[in-house]
């Protein structure tokens, strides 16, 4: 049984902090932060299987764009 992802890991926009409790159906979640500073209680499976990438706030679209740069849009 797998008590979580571990503590740093980094998915899509999500960094793990620790482990959360298991839900209602017994399934392993971990507490995360996205890059914007949001904090989520997610599934591992969905951070796993890239189900999840980051939270879906403006701050945190900008502050990936920030990072990578603005979305290229495709040549016409």
């Amino acid at each position: 049984m797998s008590d979580g992802l571990p503590k740093g890991e980094r998915y899509g926009r999500w960094s793990v902090i620790r482990a959360a409790s298991k839900d209602h159906h017994g399934r392993v979640r971990s507490v995360v932060r996205c890059i914007c500073g949001t904090e989520a209680i997610v599934l591992d499976n969905a951070l796993r299987r890239e189900h999840t990438k980051g939270c879906r706030s403006v701050t945190c679209r900008r502050a990936w764009e920030a990072t990578l740069g603005p979305k290229k849009e495709p040549d016409v």
